[in-house]
């Protein structure tokens, strides 16, 4: 079990929050240009990106950002141990058992256990405001936990000099 203090429900649905809008303003971004530039809707990025036919553009348009959000939290897990948010809030996902870098195993389980977590009605997320270790189901499935990054330890020591 990490030593680091774990963040309560209103610090990690903060970060939620901060990562659901980075990932809509890159989807945005990497949108534009191909509907500026190259007359293509929407619809049309979608469909060839996602292979779905013959469905209103709200279903495709909430098919794909899932589809880039879960993308760009699994690269931001993977490269940083964090998520746009959880950085800026300074919080890393660490393994519950020994408080090290999660392995990659344990970071598609999460993915999944987003997912779980989410179906009956969030409950997965409230979770975390009762747990003693605050930690959500998908925490629970992955074996993972969000905690508070460590000082940077060489600011104090030059203070102590």
């Amino acid at each position: 079990m990490p030593n680091n203090k774990p963040p309560g429900f209103l610090i990690r649905f903060t970060a939620q929050a901060i990562d659901s809008l980075f990932s809509t303003g890159l989807t945005l971004l990497l949108l534009l240009p191909p509907i500026l530039f190259f007359d293509v809707t929407l619809k049309q990025i979608a469909v060839s990106l996602v292979g779905l036919r013959d469905h209103d553009l709200y279903d495709v348009r909430i098919t794909y950002a899932s589809i880039f959000y879960l993308l760009v939290v699994a690269v931001a897990w993977m490269k940083f141990q964090t998520t746009p948010g959880k950085g800026l809030m300074g919080l890393k996902i660490v393994d519950f058992k020994t408080g090290g870098f999660p392995r990659r195993g344990q970071f598609a389980l999460r993915s999944l256990g987003y997912l779980l977590s989410a179906i009956p009605l969030f409950l997965g997320y409230v979770w975390i405001i009762f747990d003693k270790n605050k930690r959500g189901l998908h925490d629970y499935i992955s074996g993972t936990q969000v905690v508070f990054k460590e000082k940077n330890l060489t600011k104090d020591a030059k203070k102590d000099d």
